[in-house]
């Protein structure tokens, strides 16, 4: 996975708003998958085309997305033990 470049505090929450949409891993609609596609290309630096059908390229795209939606509340989660 490409290096990210530092996240502001409104890409998280969109990245947190657009994994909640995903249910099953999968977008429910092309508006969607757009969406999750800009915004992986601005925080890692990377080129995808927003109607890139390659599902090695999906997946890398929402796995970046799903790690950084649920990364905070894992962070959070290690704290308190």
């Amino acid at each position: 996975m490409p290096t990210r470049k530092m996240v502001t505090e409104e890409k998280l929450t969109e990245a947190k708003r657009l994994y909640a949409l995903c249910s099953n891993c999968t977008a429910p609609n092309h508006q969607v998958k757009a969406q999750l596609i800009e915004l992986y290309n601005s925080i890692y630096g990377t080129g995808y085309r927003k109607s890139t059908n390659c599902s090695s390229c999906i997946n890398t795209v929402f796995q970046g997305i799903k790690k950084l939606a649920l990364g905070d509340s894992i962070k959070n989660n290690n704290k308190q033990k």
